[in-house]
This record gives structure tokens, sequence and C-alpha cells, in this order.
């Protein structure tokens, strides 16, 4: 484990109150916080989202309404969580995307 003066520890108090002013903007609230600080799995998620090239882009895809990048998303989370693995997803008919819907939602069979 590194000293205090090591990585995020090196920002200036004036950088961390502008940083925490970036996320209160874009509705991160106090118990978005403390969630952080108490729960180490969605501090993962998070730290995740932060570090991982493609969970910025499945992130990405969510708000730009991207169905591909979203697809994989499903993909990797039913064989990540159910050990499902998604068949002939090829055959899908995705509808062309239309303001206001912007999430991708697969179902897996028989899970409904």
């Amino acid at each position: 484990m590194g000293t205090k003066s090591d990585g995020l520890w090196k920002m200036e108090f004036g950088q961390l109150g502008a940083t925490l002013k970036v996320l209160q903007d874009r509705g991160v609230t106090l118990a978005h916080m403390e969630r952080l600080r108490s729960d180490s799995a969605y501090a993962d998620r998070v730290a995740a989202s932060f570090v991982d090239m493609r969970s910025a882009l499945v992130s990405a895809g969510m708000i730009l309404g991207d169905a591909s990048v979203q697809m994989e998303s499903w993909i990797k989370f039913y064989r990540d969580r159910y050990s499902i693995k998604l068949n002939d997803v090829a055959s899908i008919a995705i509808p062309e995307h239309q303001q206001g819907f912007d999430r991708l939602i697969v179902v897996a069979e028989g899970l409904t």
C-alpha cells in the first residue's frame, strides 16, 4: 500500500473541491458518496468505470444509445453473472434509435 503522498493524496484541496462539484453537478449525492465508502462491491464498480476503458465504452454506449456497445455489455453481463451464453444475438432486431429511448434492454429467454 502506498503512502499518503502517493496518487490521489497529491491532489490539492481546491482540486478535490472542483472534482466534487463536477460529480455533484452530474447528480452524485452525499448518499452516493456514503455508499462508495460503505459498500465495497459498489466501490469496485465505480473504480472500474474510472480505470477500465471497456466500462467507459459501455457507459458511453448507454448514454449515446450505441446499441452494439450496449449489446456487448448485455452479453458480458449474462455470461459473468448467470453463466448464460446469449445465442444468435445477430438475429435480434434492434430498432433505430429514437430520442428518449437510449437504453437497450435484453432479457435472456427463460428469465422473465
